[in-house]
């Protein structure tokens, strides 16, 4: 054999050596079910990624609100942009072909509460699948309360509107107001309106506090 034969026929099992090791470890992944999606919060008017949320993928019996998470596997932790991934195979054949869910297990000031349905749809994985999982968590509601006077005789002032992100309520005969169960952007400010006929509107900033009520104190409004 010629020296060109020779360098050909080596280049040819080059090829064929190095195109087995491309598609062999394709091969081995071909079995493999990927599991993606992003974690979102949401309450008034806004949607954010949840960073840092804990995802985990779950079997079950039974249907929602009464059923069952059987196990647990695969916990995931959603990066900056929320997104989380899972990849599953042949080892674990019991996922495939069976009912699953992904649930966020931990997210800082947002609801995981089965009430508050946190879960994602049904579905099951087969080999080699891609599957996409949108999760949303709805933020824990927020409280304001406080009391309103007169800035000239410091007397509690009945039947002022309060209104902040959507909600108002009326003092009553002590001044003293609560809105409650409002859903609001974590450590966000929100302005609070204070109106009255015969009074100068007052306009307050406060901070949202999730899962608690904060209470804004005394304001004192004047005679217009």
């Amino acid at each position: 054999m010629r020296m060109g034969q020779r360098r050909i026929v080596m280049l040819v099992l080059a090829v064929v050596l190095l195109g087995g090791l491309v598609w062999a470890p394709a091969a081995l992944a071909a079995g493999e079910a990927n599991l993606l999606g992003q974690v979102q919060g949401t309450g008034y008017k806004y949607t954010v990624a949840l960073p840092d949320a804990t995802v985990g993928l779950f079997t079950f019996v039974g249907a929602p609100p009464t059923w069952t998470l059987t196990s647990r596997d695969y916990p995931a932790t959603t990066d900056w942009s929320g997104w989380y991934s899972m990849t599953t195979d042949g080892d674990l054949p019991l996922y495939y072909g069976t009912n699953l869910v992904v649930v966020a297990t931990a997210a800082a000031n947002y609801n995981l509460t089965a009430a508050a349905a946190p879960w994602s749809e049904s579905f099951s994985l087969t080999p080699g699948q891609t599957k996409v999982v949108n999760l949303k968590l709805t933020v824990l509601p927020t409280a304001f309360n406080g009391i309103v006077k007169s800035y000239k005789t410091g007397h509690a002032l009945k039947g002022v509107k309060i209104a902040v992100a959507g909600k108002a309520i009326n003092t009553g005969s002590k001044g003293k107001w609560t809105i409650s169960s409002m859903l609001l952007k974590p450590g966000a400010k929100y302005t609070v309106t204070y109106t009255k006929s015969g009074y100068k509107k007052v306009e307050k900033s406060y901070s949202s506090l999730p899962n608690a009520t904060r209470n804004v104190g005394t304001v004192r409004m004047k005679l217009s």
